[in-house]
């Protein structure tokens, strides 16, 4: 896919890149005032339905600042893990919270560079509508997960019932914008982030990606009323 191309819910990988290199240093106090401290429950949820003891390899593609990662390995010893991301500001973030626990790898996403297989377990947390090809990042997750393996997802989405609309998409148009410019002083990158919830594919849609990718069997759960989804999918059944 090219920049001619991109999909309605996102911007050029190097604005991309720009918004979430200007925002790092404030990036996780940011989500848990959004998300009134939400997304550490959503994190934890993840980890806990995902993780199994016989995994030794994760791969954490749009690590950011880590803290995905952090769950993943607090909860059990992986032998191999690596964090994936685009923003070099994000992954200094990154390696102040995770030290010598992960190996961490700027990467020009989609593209994976690892060989076929190399993975029991994939993590993405928030990262997908940063993704312009979407197809191509589900293609490259199941290449490089084992055969046996998970990919666990969260999002941001839409909630469904009007009473949670009546309050969610005021929140998105006004509130996260100015709260977001108020503490990191850009307000180009909470508009993206408002306006990307908005534009993003349904949970439907992004199963079905999912599966076209090749994966055997998805789930999805939803959290706080919709505003956060969660993905699971295996690559065998």
């Amino acid at each position: 896919m090219n920049s001619t191309q991109l999909p309605e819910y996102t911007k050029h990988p190097s604005e991309i890149n720009q918004i979430f290199d200007v925002i790092a240093p404030k990036y996780d106090f940011l989500n848990k005032f959004l998300s009134f401290k939400r997304d550490d429950g959503w994190r934890r949820k993840a980890v806990r339905q995902s993780v199994e003891p016989w995994m030794n390899s994760v791969l954490d593609i749009g690590t950011g600042s880590g803290v995905f990662l952090y769950d993943i390995t607090r909860f059990h010893p992986f032998e191999k893990a690596v964090g994936a991301d685009f923003s070099k500001e994000m992954l200094k973030q990154a390696e102040q919270r995770l030290g010598n626990k992960a190996k961490l790898d700027v990467v020009e996403l989609p593209k994976l560079p690892y060989e076929d297989d190399q993975f029991d377990l994939i993590s993405s947390a928030f990262v997908l509508r940063s993704i312009a090809d979407l197809d191509s990042l589900f293609q490259e997750s199941y290449r490089v997960l084992s055969s046996k393996g998970k990919f666990v997802i969260l999002e941001l989405t839409r909630p469904t019932s009007w009473w949670m609309k009546a309050l969610y998409f005021p929140y998105l148009n006004i509130y996260l914008p100015f709260v977001g410019r108020f503490f990191s002083g850009s307000w180009n990158a909470y508009k993206f982030l408002s306006s990307s919830i908005q534009k993003f594919y349904g949970v439907s849609e992004l199963e079905q990606k999912i599966k076209d990718a090749g994966f055997k069997k998805v789930n999805t759960k939803s959290f706080t009323f919709g505003i956060c989804t969660m993905i699971i999918a295996e690559k065998t059944v």
